[in-house]
């Protein structure tokens, strides 16, 4: 493990074998997000992955209270007044 690395972060790499099914790249659909599958093809580009934000972490800057909202449809609900001191924005 490298220094720079924090001790909770490990790599984990699989090679599944003998799965039932092989899926070209054509065949997937929504029914397999977040499931193990096997293709069958070759890579001819790839991309990086942009993550999707799923909570948001807020804290008052004039009395410190935390508060976390979660994403809805894509979109994070700002809160407008801290509700501990209700202070506007």
């Amino acid at each position: 493990m490298q220094e720079e690395e924090a001790p909770n972060d490990m790599i984990v790499q699989i090679r599944p074998y003998n799965l039932r099914k092989v899926y070209r790249i054509r065949e997937l659909g929504p029914e397999h997000i977040d499931k193990l599958v096997t293709l069958r093809g070759i890579v001819i580009r790839n991309s990086d992955v942009i993550p999707e934000m799923k909570e948001a972490y807020f804290v008052c800057s004039n009395c410190q209270k935390e508060e976390s909202r979660m994403a809805e449809r894509g979109r994070i609900n700002e809160p407008i007044e801290c509700s501990s001191c209700n202070t506007k924005h």
